[in-house]
């Protein structure tokens, strides 16, 4: 049985979490209360997270992975040691919490009337974001 290693991150907005992960291909879980996760052998683990990704789109041998917001703002994320071993370690973590940042400044953009025409990644690797205000 693979260990769940937490640790916190800097993602404060679920849905922009939920975009993050479906533009990496992920079909995310979204509970307004946590629940379980399990574990390879499908076996249930005492973590609990609001945002889920199943084992059975991580890794044939993999562990669910989660995201848990808690009261003060902060997140949680849950990955078990074996799936930080092939991949979901702290670079995809960071590549997420990227990605949910630009999501949420997409959502914000939008919300304050501004048109978002595009965005592309420069030379040093940063998200650079269009918008029309």
């Amino acid at each position: 049985m693979s260990h769940y290693v937490t640790g916190s991150c800097q993602i404060t907005d679920p849905p922009a979490l939920v975009d993050a992960l479906s533009e990496l291909g992920f079909e995310p879980e979204v509970h307004a209360n946590p629940e379980t996760l399990y574990g390879y052998q499908g076996d249930a683990r005492p973590e609990k997270a609001h945002v889920i990704l199943r084992r059975k789109q991580v890794g044939s041998a993999s562990n669910d992975l989660g995201f848990l917001f808690k009261a003060d703002g902060t997140c949680e994320v849950i990955i078990s040691e074996y799936d930080r071993r092939i991949g979901y370690n702290d670079a995809w973590v960071k590549k997420v919490t990227m990605l949910s940042a630009v999501h949420r400044a997409i959502a914000v953009a939008r919300q304050q009337g501004h048109e978002v025409l595009g965005r592309k990644v420069n030379a040093q690797g940063k998200i650079e974001l269009r918008v029309r205000v």
